[in-house]
């Protein structure tokens, strides 16, 4: 059997900085899947009536852990759903742990999109997370 080289330390650090680019590529053609899955083709009822738009979040919004916002509204309320997409368990639940210590809004709510996911799917995943936290939201108050 073929020993394995060692790879060098810079070597290594070109492996670690490639992973984590295309990590975040990864992250960011989700992100955008998921607003086109509700912006570009969403066929006609597919998209309940209280989702008003769907946008990438802004720089702040971005910072402070959020990737997508929801504008939702009702006849007496307008308000936003926060959204961080992650494309795996173990990402959500680091960015939970986050949340729990206090480093990211607990507001924002979080779902896991695979690359392989349709828009069909997507919407399908992510609507009763946005409905449940939008039901919480008007309860709430």
């Amino acid at each position: 059997m073929k020993k394995l080289k060692m790879k060098s330390r810079e070597e290594i650090a070109r492996i670690n900085y490639l992973i984590g680019v295309t990590s975040r590529e990864v992250g960011h053609g989700n992100e955008r899947r998921v607003v086109a899955a509700y912006t570009t083709d969403c066929p006609k009822g597919s998209c309940p009536p209280w989702i008003k738009s769907v946008r990438l979040a802004n720089q702040q919004e971005d910072r402070a852990g959020t990737d997508i916002v929801f504008e939702v509204s009702s006849d007496s309320r307008h308000d936003k759903v926060l959204l961080q997409v992650k494309s795996s368990k173990a990402g959500q639940g680091k960015f939970q742990s986050k949340q729990r210590d206090g480093r990211v809004d607990r507001r924002i709510v979080t779902a896991i999109i695979h690359p392989k996911y349709d828009f069909c799917m997507i919407r399908k995943i992510i609507t009763p997370i946005i409905s449940a936290e939008w039901r919480r939201m008007l309860l709430k108050d």
